[in-house]
């Protein structure tokens, strides 16, 4: 049986914070900034991704550019809509936004940018932690000698839909022995939200398991609600048999 410790995934919100202040200060240099605005800059990647950096940076360059890349920007997700007003005054009149705008807007998108970030990591956590507990539960029968570990069977499941990660819908419907890792492309997984499994097959994923004890037919269903992430992966609820 695998001993479950938090290394794996964890170990990537930091890598990803580096990339993503490397990537504010390459930035930074490019723009020409002063060392106070440059330091301002640095402090404003913190918390982000390097792709939330990187479309940060992009947000800017649209709201900087010609009316067509303002109206791009008016498309994304994380603006403040209350600037919008100012973005289509400045197309109608063809005319730049003022720097001061441009960083009030950016500064907001930073922010809600930072917020998304907490937000999946807080989903993320919540269900490994769901996982977590399931998993300790059975290991604990079986230490108990309640269970034998060789009559429980795993399944993989995801609720099949547009959002699903594509290493998951593969693994969907795959069984396995308990303690038994399921691989994908990117390393292996013992479980939902598995802490040492590499991050891009467990943020925000809402997959289950089902575990089925041979010879017993009466099945529980323990569910838990799902939230409804970004992107991947299943449905957040658990099957328990008993």
């Amino acid at each position: 049986m695998k001993k479950f410790g938090r290394r794996g995934s964890r170990r990537a919100f930091p890598d990803q914070q580096r990339a993503a202040t490397r990537l504010a200060l390459v930035d930074g240099i490019a723009r020409g900034l002063n060392p106070r605005d440059q330091a301002r800059n640095f402090r404003s990647s913190v918390g982000l991704t390097e792709l939330q950096q990187a479309a940060v940076i992009n947000y800017r360059r649209l709201l900087e550019g010609t009316n067509a890349q303002r109206g791009e920007a008016l498309r994304r997700e994380l603006r403040d809509k209350r600037f919008d007003r100012t973005v289509r005054s400045s197309m109608r009149r063809r005319v730049p936004l003022t720097v001061d705008q441009v960083e009030r807007m950016v500064s907001r998108y930073q922010e809600r940018s930072i917020k998304q970030r907490a937000e999946t990591i807080a989903r993320t956590e919540a269900l490994r932690s769901v996982h977590e507990g399931v998993n300790e539960a059975y290991q604990q029968a079986i230490d108990g000698g309640k269970l034998n570990q060789e009559d429980l069977e795993r399944e993989w499941d995801s609720s099949r839909d547009s959002r699903v990660r594509r290493t998951h819908r593969l693994l969907h419907g795959q069984k396995r022995a308990w303690g038994e890792p399921w691989r994908t492309e990117n390393g292996l997984i013992c479980y939902p939200g598995d802490p040492e499994a590499p991050a891009e097959e467990v943020v925000q994923c809402r997959c289950l398991l089902t575990t089925r004890i041979r010879g017993v037919r009466r099945i529980v269903k323990a569910w838990w609600p799902a939230s409804r992430p970004h992107r991947c992966v299943g449905h957040a609820h658990l099957k328990l048999a008993a």
